[in-house]
């Protein structure tokens, strides 16, 4: 399954020096928005991820410009839309058993590629 998250807001990194409830109120936004892509990513597909299910992520970051980024600290922002992503399957991001990030090429606006995938059993 793929979803397609806006690209976070500066609030949410690790670096920002904001009062905690503008973070606050950006983190709740970001979740929510992290929901609502589900919702939408879930129309026409067959497969989708369970409570259950052990799962893998793959993030593919396309950031709004060309600077510099580290891409810890941008995991670490798009953190609420994850929590959001797993509220939408009915579970929890302990799910998560394996995750890979990749920076990609810039878009205009910033998005996140979020591919949820059931973790291949290795035995």
């Amino acid at each position: 399954m793929i979803i397609l998250l806006p690209w976070p807001p500066r609030e949410l990194s690790p670096n920002a020096r904001v009062h905690w409830s503008t973070k606050a109120k950006q983190a709740a936004q970001y979740k929510a928005q992290g929901w609502v892509s589900y919702n939408e990513a879930k129309k026409g597909e067959s497969r989708l991820p369970q409570p259950n299910m052990l799962l893998e992520l793959r993030l593919t970051l396309h950031p709004p410009t060309r600077a510099a980024r580290d891409i810890d600290n941008i995991i670490a922002q798009i953190k609420p839309a994850i929590d959001g992503i797993f509220r939408g399957i009915g579970g929890d991001d302990s799910q998560i058993r394996q995750t890979m990030a990749q920076m990609a090429h810039p878009v205009k606006g910033g998005q996140v590629v979020v591919e949820v995938l059931p973790l291949a059993r290795t035995s």
